[in-house]
């Protein structure tokens, strides 16, 4: 019999083919075991993702990672909330290591500020992760470096008036079809701009950012 990627060719290939599953299945638990203690402000259910020794680089910061659990929760805890999306995830595993890359996003609700208005930062990513399996223990990451892609803030619309406007301004730019109308049309879109890891951590309390760098 031929071997092919849906058939292994014995039985022992069979079960080498199940246990690379399950260990796929185990890395992923932990990539979302990471992304809900991040979300849940809960840095002992950060740490269970990693090794006591596992290294993180996530831009400003660069270390331990059961350092950075209790490092990230500081810049957290200034703001409303954040949601961590996991989406696609390409897992290699040799043996009792296994390289991984999920892209990600995560959004980021920081507080009003003097002018009332809270503002969305979103981050799209990948984590780029080195994972390893001890005695037959748990697979746990070794080794992560966060790749920012893109990131962006966006004014958050809460009053009804205000996104009945954007709305309407909304219909009004699908009509359009000329290319001076769709210039316009991303004209009149609120500023966005790309914001790094360390910036974002300096948000205080009551969500004043730090000053933009002129583009």
């Amino acid at each position: 019999m031929t071997a092919t990627a849906d058939r292994p060719a014995t039985e022992t290939d069979r079960e080498a083919a199940i246990d690379v599953l399950l260990a796929k299945q185990e890395i992923r638990d932990a990539l979302m075991r990471y992304s809900r203690g991040i979300d849940l402000l809960d840095p002992d259910l950060v740490r269970s993702a990693y090794h006591p020794d596992a290294y993180d680089d996530h831009g400003t910061f660069k270390g331990n990672a059961h350092e950075f659990a209790d490092y990230v929760m500081q810049g957290l805890s200034n703001l409303e909330c954040t949601e961590h999306f996991l989406g696609n995830s390409h897992i290699e595993v040799e043996g009792d290591r296994a390289y991984s890359e999920t892209y990600h996003v995560a959004y980021h609700r920081i507080p009003a500020g003097d002018d009332g208005v809270a503002n969305d930062f979103t981050w799209g990513g990948r984590y780029v992760d080195v994972f390893e399996r001890r005695g037959g223990g748990p697979w746990l990451i070794l080794h992560r470096t966060v790749v920012h892609s893109w990131s962006r803030i966006d004014p958050v619309l809460d009053d009804n008036a205000a996104m009945a406007a954007n709305s309407r301004r909304s219909r009004a730019a699908t009509a359009a079809t000329s290319s001076t109308a769709c210039a316009r049309r991303w004209a009149d879109r609120a500023p966005f701009h790309a914001v790094s890891f360390a910036q974002w951590t300096q948000w205080d309390a009551r969500g004043a950012p730090p000053p933009q760098e002129a583009e």
